[in-house]
């Protein structure tokens, strides 16, 4: 049995690093019982808030920070390990 290789990597040194845009996630838990409407609701509301804070977090040096957002809403632990899974 081969054992998988660990991605492990080391901090640099250096005192002068610049530093990178902080990355922000949103999603939500929701009731498997909840009718559609209410879902699609909470989406928007969802989406909102992610572009709220796209639009007025910033980093320190100015620059904009990462935001992704889940359109699925987490209702089992299935929805929530592929929103653990989503890439930009």
């Amino acid at each position: 049995m081969t054992v998988p290789k660990a991605n492990i990597k080391r901090l640099s040194g250096s005192k002068s690093v610049k530093a990178k845009a902080v990355t922000f996630g949103a999603c939500t838990l929701c009731d498997p019982r909840i009718d559609a409407s209410y879902r699609e609701r909470v989406g928007n509301i969802v989406e909102m808030v992610a572009s709220t804070v796209g639009k007025l977090v910033k980093m320190p040096g100015g620059s904009p920070v990462n935001v992704f957002w889940s359109p699925f809403l987490i209702d089992r632990e299935k929805q929530a390990d592929i929103v653990a899974r989503l890439q930009h």
